[in-house]
C-alpha cells in the first residue's frame, strides 16, 4: 500500500507500508531523495511530525 501525502505548505512524502508484524505496520517515508524507514504507527507519526517541524522550520528562514 502506498499513499502520498501533500500538506498545506507544499510538503511531499510518501508512505510506503512493506511488512506487518507484531500487530504494526513497518515500511518507508520517501521524502524527495530521502528514504526513512520505520517499524510501528508510533514511529511513523513521529517521523511525520519531524518532517513537518522541518518544512515549518524552513519557512520561517525564507
Amino acid at each position: 500500500m502506498q499513499k502520498e501525502d501533500s500538506i498545506k505548505g507544499g510538503k511531499k512524502f510518501q508512505i510506503s507500508i512493506t511488512g506487518r508484524q507484531h500487530n504494526t505496520w513497518q515500511g518507508d517515508i520517501i521524502e524527495r531523495e530521502r528514504t526513512i524507514p520505520f517499524s510501528s504507527e508510533l514511529e511513523l507519526i513521529f517521523l511525520i511530525e519531524g518532517l513537518l517541524e522541518q518544512s515549518s522550520k524552513q519557512k520561517d528562514v525564507i
